[in-house]
This record gives C-alpha cells, sequence and structure tokens, in this order.
C-alpha cells in the first residue's frame, strides 16, 4: 500500500516535512492564526489528525489523548476549546492543507495499482 520500503510512519514525516513549507503560506492567507492565543492552526492540524489516526470518537476522546501524551505543544486542552476553535476556522483552509500531502502523495505513487488509495478523495477536488 506504501511505497516501496516505506513504512506508514516514515511517509507520513516525509510528508509532514514537505507540507511545513506550503502550510504556513495557506494559514496566513486565511489569517487563521491572527485571534489565536492558545491553539495555532498547526496545533489544531496535528492534534485532529492524530485523533483521527487514533479513531477517536468524540472530542472527549481527543482531550484525553492530548492530556495523556507529551507529542504536542499544550499538555491540555477541554472539550469545549476544541469545539471553539474547530467552528471558528475556516473548513476551506482545511481542505487546502489536506490537499498538500495528497498530492505529494500521489506523486509519489510509482505503479497504477497503487492510484487506488488516492484517486476517490482526489476526485471531489477541482
Amino acid at each position: 500500500m506504501y511505497p516501496q520500503g516505506m513504512s506508514c510512519g516514515s511517509l507520513l514525516k516525509v510528508l509532514t516535512k514537505q507540507a511545513d513549507t506550503k502550510s504556513a503560506e495557506i494559514i496566513d492567507k486565511y489569517k487563521s492564526d491572527k485571534w489565536s492565543k492558545k491553539l495555532s492552526t498547526r496545533d489544531q492540524l496535528e492534534i485532529m489528525v492524530s485523533a483521527n489516526l487514533a479513531q477517536s470518537k468524540s472530542l472527549s476522546d481527543v482531550s484525553s489523548m492530548v492530556g495523556g501524551t507529551s507529542k504536542f505543544s499544550c499538555s491540555s486542552i477541554h472539550k469545549s476549546s476544541l469545539s471553539r476553535v474547530n467552528e471558528g476556522r475556516d473548513y476551506q483552509l482545511f481542505e487546502e492543507l489536506f490537499l498538500i500531502p495528497i498530492t505529494s502523495f500521489q506523486m509519489k505513487l510509482s505503479s497504477p495499482q497503487e492510484s487506488w488509495v488516492i484517486q476517490p478523495w482526489l476526485k471531489s477536488y477541482p
């Protein structure tokens, strides 16, 4: 499923590194960190992607995950704060941030047999 010789963890690291340069431009474009005091867009994205990978079912699960690990820039976050931040940021920002690694991953796929992983997502985006 992953490019030859690459694990899920190493693929995620490569894609995250590539996304760093482009994500700052997108975050600036939407001015999503303008009024942010505690949780930046980048922090929110890391938390929500990790929560998705951990198959968290609720904001309580996400809050517990953040409090139970030292991987994030904040040591804890309340579910009400997560809810407020999720409501306040433009969803189009996250669509653009999502497309950075997806398009990068698509370019890295070497064979047509592996392209099925990405194709369903890309069909709905211009």
